[in-house]
């Protein structure tokens, strides 16, 4: 894998490069947790076999529900890593 790392990054670039999104901080500044959030999210539950029928029961009980506490625990067990500067880091 470090092979083919060093290899791309040894190679020329297109004439294309690709952009960055460019987006207001104004309007995120604006905006709640609950405008990043949709039906989609819950996938990120489902992905891991975690239960999401505590969803569909009201939100102050969900601390004390099994469901809930068990994709807590697996949500907070993941590490979430920069993938790009790991891979840069790793050829250091």
């Amino acid at each position: 894998m470090r092979e083919i790392t060093v290899a791309a990054i040894n190679r020329k670039g297109t004439v294309d490069k690709a952009h960055r999104i460019k987006i207001d901080k104004n309007i995120i500044l604006n905006k709640q947790l609950f405008d990043f959030v949709s039906e989609d999210s819950i996938s990120i539950c489902t992905t891991n076999n975690n239960s999401v029928k505590f969803t569909k029961k009201d939100p102050s009980s969900w601390e004390n529900d099994p469901e809930f506490i068990e994709a807590k625990r697996t949500v907070k067990s993941w590490n979430i890593v920069n993938d790009l500067a790991e891979r840069v880091i790793a050829l250091t």
